[in-house]
């Protein structure tokens, strides 16, 4: 069975990359972390993701199955604007 995380940011603009077959899914509300050059290859987007000093948290969007293939995508915020989104709805 193939899976494919399909992975987004919430406020940065770093286009969206995929993940195929990950080791670990990660969770709603669970705090992430990347080794980014290996998902981006974009220069500017790496030096952005580099330079930022948030914590980012997961948001999964949607999971779809078939007998196949799994698709998930997540958004990542970053986490002040998560928990204000959380505590203030």
């Amino acid at each position: 069975m193939a899976v494919t995380l399909q992975i987004a940011f919430n406020s940065l603009a770093v286009k969206e990359f995929q993940i195929i077959n990950p080791q670990v899914l990660p969770a709603e509300g669970e705090i992430v972390d990347f080794k980014w050059d290996d998902f981006i290859t974009d220069p500017g987007e790496l030096e952005l993701l580099e330079n930022n000093d948030q914590t980012f948290v997961c948001s999964i969007v949607f999971k779809s199955y078939t007998a196949s293939d799994v698709k998930i995508m997540v958004v990542l915020h970053e986490e002040q604007e998560y928990n204000a989104r959380l505590y203030n709805s």
